[in-house]
């Protein structure tokens, strides 16, 4: 797709193309700052967004946003930097977003709930505040102030391409530190030297990502743009408090109880029962091809099965879905561990509700460690007990 899009760059009227030289990496490294700079003088914007993701290792894999943006930049803010409103629908229905500074509101109108949340709870990455779907409407690189110079950090190759419209800026980056191979491009106007459109693409461990965000209607310092909903207008809806509050995604009630058999098919067309592992440690890898953190594990979970094969742990990988797509990302790499089809039922068995999730099961087929995305704490547990010799 990426080529015969280029491609039609060059042979459309109208349409002239420049050669990867020194002098266009310059003029292409000159427009990123010249747009950071542009947004860095912003104090208000509005604009709409349409974005749209697709996982191409699951079939008709495509997620769709669509939003209307007004953000407010306020430099004093620890939390998000900005206050906004955000009026869409993110294809679980319509929602707004409000953030005022001090609480954050999401209303979900097909629902009819008003979720209040305090994102000064947890300033992280993991907030709750900060992990909502309708945030995908806001793009980074319209509220990172430094956003050229964090693109220039990854020493990417730069291509620069020119039509009459746009700017076209694609960086090619190197291969990183987890695997992942990035290209980014953005689409940045002549006129306006606003970034129109971008474009993110990864290849994984096996796996390709692409997410499109387009811009449009984009209106910068026109006044006050942040409203509110006081929540006495929201008559019929139903207020949800989760301000203050923790809530764990997985619940271990599973440790210290007795695992529950099963028998499955392999992807190399064996038979694996689970009883017939009894005397040798097991981990079980719940994961699926359209989980990012999974596949990025699988390099890890192959070195600790090199490492502990000779000591009586076995590893067994269960997906229950795309079969088609997991025979090929464990084909690409080279995964030595039997990788199990599934079903419905070993996921309520394990009480699997979100993946990667790791289970180690002992000797005598008791489950010592449930471990949501922690290979760290199964790897530990496993020293600790086969350097004590523990039944």
């Amino acid at each position: 797709m990426k080529v015969l899009f280029i491609l039609l760059l060059f042979i459309l009227p109208g349409v002239r193309a420049r050669s990867t030289t020194l002098g266009d990496s310059a003029e292409a490294v000159r427009l990123l700052r010249m747009v950071q700079d542009t947004l860095r003088t912003m104090k208000t914007i509005s604009y709409h967004s349409a974005y749209r993701q697709v996982n191409y290792s699951v079939e008709d894999s495509v997620y769709v946003s669509n939003g209307t943006v007004w953000l407010e930049k306020e430099a004093a803010d620890t939390i998000f930097g900005y206050r906004f409103h955000i009026r869409g629908d993110d294809g679980s229905g319509l929602f707004d977003y409000y953030y005022d500074g001090i609480k954050s509101l999401e209303l979900r109108h097909k629902e009819k709930t008003i979720t209040q949340l305090d994102p000064y709870a947890d300033n992280t990455f993991h907030s709750p505040a900060k992990c909502r779907t309708a945030l995908i409407s806001i793009p980074p690189f319209l509220t990172d102030a430094d956003f050229a110079t964090h693109l220039l950090e990854g020493k990417p190759s730069i291509d620069l391409i020119a039509d009459h419209a746009d700017q076209v800026i694609t960086l090619h980056y190197p291969i990183n530190k987890d695997g992942v191979v990035f290209t980014k491009t953005f689409f940045i106007s002549s006129e306006t030297h606003h970034i129109d459109r971008a474009i993110v693409e990864d290849v994984w461990n096996g796996t390709r990502y692409k997410a499109t965000y387009a811009l449009s209607c984009f209106l910068a310092d026109k006044g006050t743009i942040m409203d509110s909903i006081p929540l006495s207008s929201a008559l019929g809806y139903t207020l949800i408090d989760a301000s203050r509050k923790t809530s764990s995604r997985w619940v271990d009630s599973l440790t210290g109880t007795k695992a529950k058999d099963f028998t499955f098919k392999s992807f190399d067309g064996s038979s694996v029962h689970l009883k017939g592992l009894k005397g040798n440690y097991v981990v079980l890898d719940f994961w699926e091809s359209w989980c990012g953190w999974c596949i990025d594990a699988i390099p890890k979970i192959k070195d600790l099965s090199t490492e502990y094969h000779s000591r009586g742990v076995v590893f067994l990988g269960i997906t229950t879905e795309n079969t088609k797509q997991i025979g090929d990302i464990l084909s690409s790499n080279g995964v030595p561990y039997p990788t199990l089809i599934g079903n419905t039922q070993v996921l309520k068995d394990y009480h699997v509700s979100g993946r990667p999730l790791y289970v180690l099961i002992d000797p005598n087929g008791k489950i010592i460690a449930y471990a949501p995305g922690d290979l760290d704490k199964i790897k530990a547990l496993l020293e600790q007990r086969l350097a004590s010799s523990l039944p």
